[in-house]
């Protein structure tokens, strides 16, 4: 059976990001508020993972272009890095 070898790395690129949506509420957040960020990552993920398909199939539909899927895509790739360094991180004490 053959694998393609781009799913290794899928597989540790979605697992990198799991870890990071766990990991991040504890260290962005009191640990009062902790709940309250991770509930509004895990939406605000969920709403994205949803909406863009869908943006992407339409842009398909509308061009017929099949590269036009991706670039929902990619310019939600380029909103991540952009957003990415602006994340403050609370001095421990």
């Amino acid at each position: 059976m053959l694998v393609p070898s781009g799913t290794g790395a899928t597989s540790r690129r979605q697992f990198m990001l799991c870890v990071l949506m766990l990991a991040l509420p504890p260290l962005l957040a009191p640990p009062e508020d902790v709940h309250r960020v991770a509930s509004a990552m895990f939406t605000i993920s969920y709403t994205c993972a949803v909406i863009a398909p869908v943006l992407s199939g339409l842009l398909w539909d509308i061009t017929g272009i099949a590269w036009s899927a991706f670039v929902p895509l990619g310019l939600c790739a380029l909103v991540l890095m952009a957003l990415a360094p602006t994340i403050r991180l609370p001095a421990k004490t």
